[in-house]
């Protein structure tokens, strides 16, 4: 007996191998490399308990049953109950960031934000891109824009980005743009005229067409929206701050953006500026640099959030997007100066995403464990 359970057992076990090798094989060729498929959005919360409850619910012997017998009151009670049960149950899971214009989004240590506009319009500030700190290389394999942005985006209802602006080229702020935009994600990308010689290099490492990256230039305003109100109907102006003069590094000619929710909101974004960049905005916007949330610059770096510029700024809310990394990020220093200034401080790393609800004048966040 012991012979033929061994021969049973290893004929079972060669057949499930066989059955899942064929099964990769028809995934494989029905994916095509991307050829035959297509990204969709995550349904509501709503749309999959209410499927799973019904699908569970009709193949029970208990409907069969009470079908059969045509108890249609007793039908009538457990749909109702079900029903109760999925609104119970979405509306205490429901997922917060959906109603948020602003998500700082979790992409470990590097920077991306995501801002909602009105027509349904979805624009990033960076996408990240991890550097691999296990093998001590600024690079590794993981794909941020894939594995993290990509499924953020689908997961909150943005099914393409209208418009990406890069504040500039280092990796932890490029590579998820590159890498979703490939996907063909993007629709445009926007960058600094300092940055003009940079534009083949883009348009190669992402595949897109040169007609769709922008140039823009200090001082440029550009408004979505008209005089609507409401939640998705809030016209937004985004203004572009900086580089106030060209320096000598990436960080220097970092892009700063103020989003402007007409009346509601403001939302400050730095970039890796550094404390060169951060005086020449304080001299060149004396007066109108205040607003209600700040990036704090380059991941809370002590050489950035100096004292004369969050007098300037006067933020009600920091948000440090930072992640495991070892070059210190956020300084001791730079929290102590926040606190110093009467900001909240927010951070990716122990907050997870970060969240603005515009409307609410309400900050969210998806708490890590």
């Amino acid at each position: 007996a012991v012979p033929f359970s061994e021969g049973l057992a290893g004929a079972a076990a060669g057949f499930a191998d066989l059955s899942c090798n064929l099964m990769k094989l028809c995934n494989s060729g029905f994916y095509h490399e991307g050829l035959t498929s297509f990204d969709v959005e995550s349904p509501p919360l709503f749309f999959v308990i209410a499927y799973y409850m019904l699908l569970f619910g009709l193949s029970s012997e208990k409907f069969i049953i009470l079908f059969l017998r045509k108890e249609k009151k007793k039908i009538t009670f457990a749909s109702l109950v079900g029903l109760l049960c999925i609104l119970v149950f979405s509306f205490s899971f429901s997922n917060d960031f959906l109603k948020d214009e602003c998500v700082f989004v979790d992409v470990g240590q590097g920077a991306c934000v995501h801002f909602r506009a009105p027509g349904g319009k979805n624009i990033l500030v960076d996408g990240g891109g991890r550097p691999d700190f296990s093998s001590g290389k600024e690079s590794g394999s993981f794909d941020v824009g894939r594995k993290i942005l990509k499924p953020y985006l689908l997961k909150n209802g943005a099914r393409s980005v209208d418009i990406a602006f890069l504040t500039h080229l280092d990796a932890d702020h490029y590579n998820g743009i590159v890498s979703i935009a490939k996907d063909g994600i993007v629709k445009k990308i926007a960058v600094h005229e300092c940055l003009e010689d940079e534009v083949e290099r883009i348009a190669e490492d992402t595949g897109m067409d040169r007609r769709n990256i922008v140039l823009l230039r200090t001082g440029q305003k550009i408004r979505i929206g008209s005089g609507a109100s409401g939640k998705r109907g809030m016209p937004v102006c985004i203004t572009v701050m900086g580089p106030v003069s060209s320096g000598d590094s990436e960080n220097a000619n970092s892009l700063v953006l103020r989003f402007d929710y007409y009346g509601e909101c403001s939302v400050l974004i730095t970039g890796d500026a550094d404390e060169a960049e951060e005086g020449s905005l304080v001299s060149a916007y004396r007066g109108k640099l205040s607003c209600d949330v700040m990036q704090a610059a380059h991941h809370g770096s002590r050489y950035a959030s100096t004292d004369a510029f969050l007098d300037a700024v006067r933020p009600k809310a920091a948000v440090i997007q930072v992640g495991k990394n070892h070059y210190g990020h956020p300084a001791d220093e730079t929290l102590e100066r926040l606190a110093g200034h009467g900001a909240s401080v927010f951070r990716n790393d122990e907050h997870g995403a970060v969240g603005i609800d515009v409307d609410k004048q309400k900050i969210s966040v998806m708490r890590k464990q």
